[in-house]
């Protein structure tokens, strides 16, 4: 299962710890998860509640982009030997 469908599943908890100041903090990789789980909270909450909540400190990410050996190779080498 994943983060984001775990997040659907139990809405009615999230609205409940929200309303009682609950922080949000989403870390992990950017492509999978850390898009995934934004998506589901936008589709839950809505815009509006997820910019309040950046603005409040309450809803922050720490999200990385994993890059894999071979495109940054290929890129590196546009600038240096390789």
């Amino acid at each position: 299962q994943y983060v984001q469908d775990f997040l659907a599943e139990h809405v009615q908890r999230l609205k409940f710890w929200l309303n009682s100041g609950a922080y949000f903090y989403v870390c992990g990789n950017q492509a999978g998860m850390g898009e995934g789980v934004h998506q589901t909270l936008l589709h839950l909450f809505g815009e509006n509640t997820l910019k309040r909540l950046t603005h409040e400190g309450r809803y922050r990410r720490d999200l990385y982009w994993k890059l894999s050996p071979a495109p940054y190779k290929a890129r590196l080498s546009k600038y240096t030997k390789v």
